[in-house]
């Protein structure tokens, strides 16, 4: 056989296995029909009763009044609101101790090494 024929030959085959392939997922992707669900059986019982409506019949109020009294309450002024300030206090002296200066002197931090130079790099100038 000769070699275009081979990659026809094994194009078709790819061809035909990959639609077998398909059409078999196809097939077992598709679901299957639910049975029909019987109703759920339910009533709704329902009565209505009548009742018997009446008018309030009008009366006089039975007992004595209250006696009206001033209200008590006190009044807000449109002022301004009172300020104050408060003066500082001074600590007391025996509550206040000198910090004793260090015995020695401190060592030096130690120091970093300078940083390197940067490296030169090549121009990319155009002339």
């Amino acid at each position: 056989m000769r070699t275009p024929a081979k990659w026809a030959l094994g194009l078709a085959a790819s061809a035909l296995v990959h639609a077998g392939g398909a059409a078999a997922l196809l097939i077992s992707l598709t679901p299957d029909p639910l049975p029909q669900q019987p109703a759920p059986e339910s009533a709704l019982n329902l009565q209505a009763h009548r009742v018997p409506r009446s008018e309030a019949v009008p009366q006089a109020a039975k007992g004595a009044q209250a006696p009206e009294s001033k209200s008590q309450s006190q009044g807000l002024s449109a002022g301004s609101i009172p300020q104050s300030r408060a003066q500082p206090k001074a600590p007391e002296a025996d509550r206040l101790a000198s910090a004793a200066p260090p015995a020695a002197p401190l060592a030096p931090a130690v120091t970093q090494s300078p940083a390197a130079a940067p490296a030169n790099a090549p121009s990319n100038k155009l002339a």
